[in-house]
């Protein structure tokens, strides 16, 4: 039987279920396309109470964690949130994440779904060595996500803090309505948004986290703010780049083929995977993730070949139609020397060699789209 997340009984009314990561999970709502443009134009809100939050306590939790990923945690300030990665002793990457910094003791760790008992477990093994306790609290804090341009005069109408001052990951806490929650200013579509956290919201009595669900629908109904299932969740970070683990990266893959490398801090300690990171840097790595558009027609899929001149030099890892562009893109990997942006390259789709180019994300004009966006 498939798990249920704490939105499960919305989802069962008005979503259209698939079962993902071992839980029934929406794939859409009113349709892929019209929730994908929602938080492009508007905003949009998602259940990702799927993924996993580990809370990790401790007086050597700071020190722990530096050890366990290869950013430096000297550079995050108490109030931020970071993107990273989990690495094997290989250098392949176990996991990316996003984590959140409350102080020198006290963290939470948010990670992909599939991947909670592996991360647990393998946090566990080396936790052993330091003063840190690591807890798997998903199913007591409820997480949602309200991405788009509009996201933040949302929360604002029900949020008693002022968000003005809340940077892209950033983090702060309050109360939406009479519950309280931590806002992350963070995503996974490319948009400005927020990650809410929703406290002391177990499992098996989600009346918190469906009022907070229902308050914000309520709160951007003006806005055209719009339910948004797995679907969406998809096209959106795929237009924006963002790798799908077990896809774009896996415990195969280094950060340094995935063109992670801001990730790495060489200069720092010891962290795991680095002298095999420190040698595949001085190697050079043989093959680079890369992002494809396609010229004219066809629909990259994962595993279909790239070629050029006849010659295979990689493969599509994932890839789309996008609603907002109305071309097929893809991410893949493919020898480091075919990589340079502009590149044209055939993509096998069926058998049949289709016009590509290489393309950096995010695929969107970032004027336009994108927290970055100069423009309405």
């Amino acid at each position: 039987m498939a798990k249920r997340s704490h939105l499960y009984n919305f989802h069962k009314r008005f979503g259209n279920l698939i079962e993902f990561a071992g839980y029934d999970l929406p794939i859409w709502f009113k349709g892929i396309r019209e929730e994908h443009m929602a938080v492009r134009e508007a905003a949009g809100l998602f259940d990702i109470s799927h993924m996993g939050r580990f809370m990790i306590e401790g007086v050597d939790t700071s020190r722990f964690l530096d050890y366990m990923i290869p950013s430096n945690l000297e550079k995050i300030a108490v109030g931020r949130a970071f993107y990273s990665v989990l690495c094997n002793e290989s250098g392949g990457i176990v996991d990316d994440l996003v984590t959140l910094k409350f102080d020198e003791q006290h963290y939470i760790m948010v990670v992909n779904a599939a991947n909670i008992e592996k991360d647990f477990l393998w946090l566990k093994r080396f936790s052993k060595n330091f003063q840190v306790e690591v807890k798997d609290a998903s199913k007591s804090i409820a997480l949602l996500s309200l991405q788009g341009p509009k996201a933040q005069k949302i929360i604002e109408r029900q949020f008693e803090g002022d968000l003005s001052n809340v940077r892209r990951f950033s983090h702060i806490r309050g109360r939406l309505g009479d519950i309280e929650v931590i806002l992350s200013r963070t995503g996974y579509t490319g948009e400005d948004g927020f990650e809410v956290f929703v406290l002391n919201s177990p499992l098996q009595d989600p009346v918190k986290a469906e009022k907070i669900w229902n308050l914000l629908l309520s709160s951007g109904s003006q806005e055209g703010i719009l339910p948004c299932g797995l679907g969406a969740r998809d096209t959106l970070r795929l237009e924006a780049g963002m790798c799908l683990y077990g896809h774009d990266i896996d415990e195969t893959i280094t950060p340094l083929e995935a063109r992670l490398s801001w990730l790495i801090y060489f200069d720092k300690g010891d962290f795991v995977g680095k002298m095999s990171l420190m040698k595949q840097k001085e190697d050079g790595v043989k093959r680079v993730r890369t992002g494809f558009m396609m010229k004219s027609g066809g629909i990259p899929r994962a595993g279909y070949e790239i070629a050029v001149d006849g010659r295979i030099i990689g493969r599509v890892t994932n890839g789309t139609y996008s609603p907002l562009l109305k071309v097929g893109i893809a991410m893949g990997y493919v020898e480091k020397d075919f990589a340079a942006p502009g590149g044209e390259v055939k993509i096998m789709i069926r058998g049949s060699p289709m016009d590509a180019f290489i393309k950096t994300p995010p695929f969107y004009d970032e004027s336009r789209y994108g927290w970055k966006r100069k423009v309405g």
